[in-house]
């Protein structure tokens, strides 16, 4: 999103950049059309004067003899000539110029200056235009089109900011309010699955300490206290876990391997638990070799899978697929267990997040296996999808 605001506005500053050196173009190129037009205006009237000595304002024309005293002038000018630049340039070399103030004409004036057969000098001179009176001239209209271009950029940029930046805003705003929302969720599950064997371990403990557990029962009490400490234990250590990667600690560590070996191994694994739960683990596919962390892999699936057992039913299947498409390879593992309402699917991956809360804990599961398996594909740049229908089974796919 902020890529396209960027070039959103690259382009509008584009836009008016061209548009006001084509207008400036155009209107400088107009200015010159017409100092061009009147200079051919002017050389009109000048040959006219010649013909009918009737010379035009604006021009003035100076006859100098050899010793550079003004014979003729069409404005009335007399006197002495000879220490002019442009006469002694055309004295010398047959032509001369120079750009002066000229107390006769009022203001800058351009002199050129022939030397003539005879030895005398034709000199022609016209005022130039200031700066100040070519930018007054050009001024209404500098302003006509700088003023326009603002007014589109303005229109263009409320545009931008009605289509763009305010829904972008609005998005900022409802992503900062969910994770407030999921930190406070976060917090509170913390506390609470802490809570739940601390409280179990503190009553059974202190009911041994206090006599109130029969000699025979104490192995029993041991062993709860033992269960509930190893489950206070890994809920610590995935917290930590999912800490690391929140905070980019987890170490790549990639390596080439055979994704399809990892995958029976994990199967192998588990096979154990698939047993005692009547569920049947397949495995599809074919050899695909992978670059990437073997451990973080090895952990994806092994909770993908586990999961899917956890949550099958009696003489349910679990079909993992390896397979490679387009370069990419992909991972899908299928179980035919009880399914996940189709309201849950957005939520299942956050963290603590648990469908069904007492048969979660009644598995054994914390509601931070996916989680992790989500920050897993994350971290190789991966993507994790999900279909599930409530009662008839879940397929996760992994892609990377």
């Amino acid at each position: 999103m902020q890529k396209r605001i960027y070039l959103n506005f690259v382009l509008l500053i584009l836009f008016c950049i061209l548009l006001l050196a084509g207008s400036f173009s155009l209107l400088f190129w107009n200015t010159a059309r017409n100092r061009e037009m009147a200079t051919i205006r002017t050389q009109a009237h000048l040959m006219d004067g010649l013909r009918t000595y009737n010379f035009y304002e604006t021009t003035r024309i100076t006859i100098i003899d050899i010793n550079g005293v003004v014979m003729s002038d069409t404005h009335g000018a007399t006197g002495s000539r000879a220490n002019r630049e442009e006469v002694l340039q055309a004295q010398l070399y047959g032509s001369g110029e120079a750009v002066r103030h000229s107390s006769t004409l009022g203001g800058a004036t351009f002199y050129y200056a022939v030397r003539l057969n005879d030895g005398s000098i034709l000199r022609i001179s016209r005022p130039l235009n200031t700066l100040g009176e070519v930018f007054t001239t050009i001024l209404p209209v500098l302003v006509a089109i700088t003023a326009a271009v603002l007014v589109f950029a303005h229109l263009v940029a409320r545009h931008l900011n009605r289509k763009i930046i305010e829904p972008e805003i609005a998005r900022q705003l409802t992503v900062q309010q969910k994770a407030e929302q999921q930190r406070r969720e976060f917090s509170a599950n913390v506390s609470h699955e802490l809570k739940t064997p601390l409280t179990t371990i503190t009553a059974l403990s202190d009911m041994m300490a206090n006599g109130m557990v029969n000699p025979e029962d104490y192995a029993p009490f041991a062993t709860r206290i033992q269960t509930q400490t190893k489950r206070l234990i890994g809920i610590i250590d995935e917290i930590i876990y999912l800490s690391e990667f929140d905070e980019n600690k987890v170490e790549r560590n990639f390596a080439q391997f055979d994704l399809y070996d990892l995958a029976q191994s994990v199967i192998d694994n588990l096979q154990d638990k698939a047993i005692e739960k009547s569920v049947t683990i397949t495995l599809e596919g074919y050899p695909v070799n992978i670059n990437a962390n073997i451990g973080l892999v090895d952990e994806m699936l092994h909770n993908l899978i586990d999961n899917a057992i956890k949550y099958n039913t009696e003489n349910g299947t679990v079909t993992v697929s390896i397979s490679q498409e387009d370069d990419k390879c992909k991972i899908a593992v299928t179980d035919t267990g009880i399914g996940i309402p189709e309201h849950h699917h957005a939520r299942i991956f956050e963290r603590f997040y648990r469908v069904d809360k007492s048969r979660s804990k009644a598995t054994g599961g914390t509601g931070l296996g996916l989680a992790i398996v989500k920050h897993i594909v994350e971290h190789h740049n991966g993507k994790i999808t999900l279909e599930s229908e409530e009662n008839k089974g879940t397929t996760i796919y992994v892609a990377w």
